[in-house]
């Protein structure tokens, strides 16, 4: 159940936070990688969004997992390593548009930020998808109550 944040109304919220950041990424990707200096100011204004959504995300996340026992520590590390990676990225690719310098490898570049926008587009999609399907039985159930 711990994997099912978008089936429990007590994780609704978490899940909605997750959504944006996924709803976020693939825009950031392009602006960063594939827009060129141009797209520096787009994204410094979506990873500055991307910082509110974590810091909202740490701040839901106790009381939405409370029930469950908290956060698992397996995800902990994963949140870590991720949160490295993530950053790591969008770092190397600010130095990069600031410098003005081109890649030594353009095409592979453009290759694997293409790559990075379809799939973060799919993690997108799958999160609303799923967050449509977790408010659906409180739909549901408004609907049935009698005031």
């Amino acid at each position: 159940m711990q994997g099912r944040l978008w089936a429990r109304a007590e994780s609704r919220v978490e899940h909605l936070v997750h959504t944006a950041r996924a709803v976020l990424l693939a825009p950031t990707i392009w602006a960063l990688y594939l827009a060129g200096r141009s797209g520096l100011y787009i994204a410094i204004v979506l990873v500055g969004l991307d910082v509110i959504a974590t810091a909202l995300d740490v701040l839901v996340e106790p009381e939405s997992r409370k029930e469950i026992g908290g956060v698992p520590r397996t995800e902990l590390a994963l949140h870590i390593a991720a949160t490295v990676f993530h950053v790591g990225a969008i770092g190397l690719a600010f130095v990069a548009a600031v410098s003005g310098s081109p890649p030594l490898r353009p095409d592979l570049v453009a290759l694997v930020a293409n790559s990075m926008v379809v799939v973060s587009l799919g993690a997108a999609v799958h999160h609303i998808a799923l967050a449509v399907c977790g408010m659906l039985p409180l739909r549901r159930l408004q609907e049935t109550q009698v005031p």
